[in-house]
């Protein structure tokens, strides 16, 4: 009788739970076969396929229409650019701040989008002390106060090296934009921490500074910001099975740490 149960209703309904954790994972579980379980199981797992198969439609109908809006910008983008020529050296720069202004609006556009989709990550492994250190030096080379602070021996990693490059890209130009000079970023054996001189985010409006879509100063719009640098890095991050933790720094603003447990190798 025991055995029964456990082959009739706990099995299905163990199977039917691993099901949900891959869905929520961005995979594609295989689903349980109708055979399985009581009525009552077989059921329930038809209700939550179908419910599955909603979900997925709705998530990729919201990705299509999102995607077609970078697009879009980039259309007359191209032709404002056209026209520029054709004007006095007067009218120019006001012209060129709105189209760099849209082009970004347009970038952290893609950047979401892609921080969505699991298919696309490509890992490699490779040293996280060279990327970290050529990244802060195109900054510093441009005039930004950035300063790079890197353990002796290397850190490897597996992991999507030109998403994750782009989600820290994403933080130095938050702290950059919201935060002030100098900007420290630093890497231990274990975490990757960026911190700013500005004044932080108070610690009860953190959580919804990782929300797509929130300006918590009520920028958006201005300068390009529609509130998707965080938001972004938390989708690459997850891809990764990577967290990041938001508090204050002893420079004055804001810190974030980054573990990176999850993608370290060792040498």
């Amino acid at each position: 009788i025991i055995t029964l149960f456990v082959r009739h209703l706990v099995r299905p309904l163990l199977v039917l739970e691993q099901e949900v954790v891959a869905f929520a994972q961005g995979k594609n579980p295989q689903p349980l076969t109708t055979s399985h379980g009581t009525i009552e199981v077989r059921r329930l797992a038809d209700s939550i396929h179908q419910m599955m198969s909603d979900l997925r439609s709705h998530e990729q109908e919201r990705r299509t229409m999102l995607a077609g809006l970078p697009h879009d910008i980039r259309a007359p983008l191209t032709r404002l650019r056209l026209r520029l020529a054709l004007l006095d050296d007067t009218d120019i720069l006001a012209f060129e701040q709105d189209i760099r202004a849209i082009e970004h609006i347009a970038d952290q556009f893609i950047g979401y989008l892609r921080g969505l989709d699991a298919q696309s990550l490509k890992t490699e492994y490779f040293n996280l002390n060279e990327l970290l250190g050529e990244l802060v030096l195109v900054y510093q080379q441009t005039g930004q106060a950035l300063q790079c602070v890197l353990v002796d021996e290397p850190i490897f990693v597996v992991a999507d090296a030109l998403m994750l490059r782009r989600g820290i890209d994403n933080l130095i130009q938050n702290a950059l934009h919201h935060g002030a000079e100098p900007i420290l970023v630093s890497l231990t054996a274990n975490y990757l921490t960026i911190e700013d001189s500005g004044h932080g985010i108070p610690s009860h409006l953190r959580h919804q500074a990782l929300e797509p879509f929130t300006q918590l100063a009520g920028e958006r719009g201005n300068r390009g910001q529609v509130g998707l640098g965080l938001a972004v890095v938390k989708q690459i991050l997850a891809l990764h099975q990577l967290n990041m933790h938001l508090g204050d720094s002893e420079l004055g603003g804001l810190k974030i740490d980054i573990q990176l447990n999850a993608i370290l190798k060792p040498l």
